[in-house]
């Protein structure tokens, strides 16, 4: 039901596994996600690398330091991005009017066509003098 990774400087591999509820920390080191359902997820990543492909998320909470976060997949809840130095990218296959984006606007580059404020999914972003790119499905 919980999954809980805590990967300081190695190397990670998690290939198609499913869980209600998942946190995964990484401090420097190198997580490769693939096929993955991560349920209601709580993410943090310090200067590492954390690459996600193929995974499907629930409500998040997303940290990031210095490091990258770089998910492709679908995101079926709501999503908080905190955003230090680091680099976020997230190419999702949702439908992009099923969201509404809130906090740092300016900050954070969208392609696709983004829903209003009655939209059913909110991404909250916080960035620092990071990159945060959302790409939605054609």
């Amino acid at each position: 039901d919980k999954l809980d990774i805590d990967n300081g400087m190695g190397t990670l591999k998690l290939v198609e596994c499913k869980a209600k509820r998942s946190e995964l920390d990484n401090g420097m080191g190198k997580m490769d996600i693939i096929d993955c359902d991560l349920g209601e997820s709580d993410i943090d990543n310090g200067m590492g690398e954390i690459k996600m492909t193929g995974c499907s998320l629930g409500e998040t909470e997303l940290d990031n330091g210095m490091g990258a976060i770089k998910m492709s997949g679908t995101l079926n809840g709501d999503i908080d991005i905190d955003n230090g130095m680091g680099e976020v990218e997230l190419k999702l296959e949702n439908d992009g009017e099923d969201f509404r984006i809130s906090g740092d606007k300016d900050d954070v580059d969208i392609k696709g066509k983004i829903g209003s404020k009655d939209a059913e999914y909110k991404i909250s972003v916080d960035n620092g003098m990071g990159d945060v790119d959302i790409e939605f499905k054609d």
